[in-house]
């Protein structure tokens, strides 16, 4: 079991969707944050605790003792990063005046997320998973 398991901190995303898995394996590449990147199917949402309702609403976000959805789960994720932008980067979207910004902003383009992924052609399996 890796490390990463071993803290037990896990991003779980929406698999079927081209624009998140795109998106999950760029934060992958290019924030080095210690989290298992998984897509969501009903073993791992059940391993974790989480309905498949609120993982098809949200990016989830699952730690010991922490649990966090939509862009609170990007702050959360970004917020463990050994990089310092990234982790300010995390800090700003959980700042009080701006959380209700990034709710917004992580609700339209999750709303919008299919035709995200039809308008710049990104497909689930185009790249390799996280």
């Amino acid at each position: 079991m890796d490390s990463n398991r071993e803290q037990g901190q896990f991003i779980i995303y929406d698999g079927g969707c081209g624009f998140c898995t795109n998106s999950a394996v760029w934060v992958r590449d290019h924030i080095d944050a210690p989290a298992v990147i998984v897509p969501n199917s009903p073993a791992v949402l059940a391993q974790l605790g989480v309905s498949s309702i609120d993982a098809a609403r949200a990016l989830q976000w699952v730690a010991p003792g922490e649990r966090a959805s939509g862009a609170a789960a990007v702050a959360a994720w970004f917020s463990t990063s050994s990089a310092r932008r990234w982790r300010f980067a995390g800090w700003f979207i959980d700042a009080r005046l701006i959380r209700p910004f990034a709710a917004a902003i992580y609700w339209l383009v999750a709303r919008h997320r299919s035709r995200l992924s039809w308008m710049f052609r990104l497909h689930s399996d185009e790249r390799s998973s996280p």
